[in-house]
């Protein structure tokens, strides 16, 4: 009797990786042994492929009258394993990768077991299950899913991201979404995505939609310089206190001269974080010092900054706040770091709902994309929103990217007893 067992004909749980094929009734009970007459695997499409590919089922392997298989490895290698059958790689075009197997095998039962459903799984040399479906692979680094996952609808510890990539997030003065030149009525975050967070311009055409110089794919806002003077964007309630511990990242790009004196981003109750005679700088509320923490700002140059506060003791009125910036002039040939911090004294009255970007008193001369407002001191979280600013800078892809090409995989086995 022949049994053929194949992809199309069983039941694939994504979740385990697994195949299951359901039986009707038991085989004889004189059927003592399986002969694994051939076996043939097309993986999924990957980026690379396994020198060899193990077939395993944990129902045919207890059903072994004794171990079949020994995986030999640095240690334990007589520790129970569900691996039936090695296929070997038979055709090394990556287009029409095919395993099998080298030749016939056998496998004595033991007839004591009832069985009412067999499964199959493959996996690579090291036991890493092979995915049945395509999945579309992934960038090194974190992804946008893992922002998503870090807002989780508003009770993450991600509360805003304003994404310069998405191109609906920036509305024109007619309310259509803005396109290059465009002058920006508002810029809607991303998360939250329910327009509770929206940026409006400080007035009509002060605002205008560009790039970075540097990097031409990365959208950014700056001062119309066509009838614009001390233009901004502002929200004057974000529908939440900001914490007491964060960061705030933003992609910024200095322009060819640099003003004296710029606001790049407030927040009153926990920062004023200003561009001051070639310097970045944290200035208090309460009394307006200046607190240089990055010296020698470079023009036409991009940088990341973190601003990363933490608030402390409070009298008359006022509260320290103890700021660290994390400043990362980006260079596609290699990053410089540099860091600086400052306490700086805070009026208690502040809103923790407003943020600006710039203000009247300097207008927005640098140019600003895509930020993130974060709670908490997270080193993984602080990482994920780091990194992935940057992989946006260099133009690295953030989503699975889907091969037109690929297919899901295929497999025939032809068992005899």
């Amino acid at each position: 009797m022949i049994l053929i067992l194949t992809r199309e004909n069983s039941t694939y749980d994504s979740d385990t990786k697994t195949f299951w094929f359901n039986l009707d009734k038991q085989l004889a009970e004189n059927v003592k042994h399986l002969r694994f007459q051939s076996v043939s695997f097309q993986p999924s499409t990957v980026s690379s492929y396994p020198h060899g590919v193990l077939v395993c089922s944990r129902t045919l392997t207890n059903l072994s009258l004794k171990q079949h298989v020994n995986v030999l490895r640095a240690q334990g290698h007589r520790n129970d394993t569900d691996v039936v059958a090695c296929l070997h790689k038979e055709n090394h075009n990556d287009k029409h990768v095919l395993y099998s197997l080298a030749a016939p095998l056998t496998l004595s039962l033991d007839r004591r077991s009832f069985v009412n459903r067999i499964d199959i799984y493959f996996t690579d040399m090291e036991g890493n299950k092979l995915d049945g479906d395509y999945v579309a692979q992934s960038t090194a680094g974190p992804q946008l899913s893992d922002l998503e996952t870090m807002h989780n609808s508003g009770s993450g510890t991600l509360k805003i991201f304003c994404d310069a990539d998405l191109a609906s997030s920036f509305v024109a003065q007619d309310d259509t979404e803005a396109e290059d030149g465009d002058t920006v009525k508002q810029w809607k975050a991303r998360y939250p995505s329910d327009e509770s967070v929206v940026f409006t311009q400080s007035s009509v055409d002060g605002i205008v939609l560009t790039t970075f110089d540097d990097e031409p794919h990365l959208k950014a806002i700056t001062q119309n310089d066509s009838g614009g003077s001390y233009e901004y964007l502002f929200e004057n309630d974000i529908n939440f206190d900001v914490g007491d511990t964060g960061s705030f990242y933003i992609l910024w790009e200095t322009d060819d001269s640099l003003l004296a004196y710029e606001r790049i981003v407030k927040q009153n109750h926990f920062f004023d974080f200003v561009l001051h005679n070639g310097n970045l700088s944290l200035r208090s509320g309460n009394g307006g010092a200046q607190n240089p923490v990055i010296y020698n700002i470079q023009t036409n140059t991009s940088y990341l900054l973190e601003i990363k506060w933490a608030k402390g003791s409070s009298a008359g009125g006022n509260h320290d706040v103890a700021t660290t910036v994390n400043a990362t002039k980006l260079d596609i040939n290699g990053n410089t770091e540099y860091t600086g911090s400052a306490t700086t004294s805070m009026r208690s009255n502040g809103t923790k709902r407003w943020l600006y970007l710039s203000d009247a008193q300097t207008g927005m001369d640098s140019k600003v994309s895509s930020f993130i407002l974060l709670h908490g001191d997270s080193s993984t979280d602080r990482n994920n929103c780091k990194d992935y600013l940057i992989k946006r800078w260099k133009n690295q892809s953030t989503t699975p990217q889907v091969d037109p090409n690929a297919v899901s995989s295929s497999w025939l086995a032809e068992i005899r007893y």
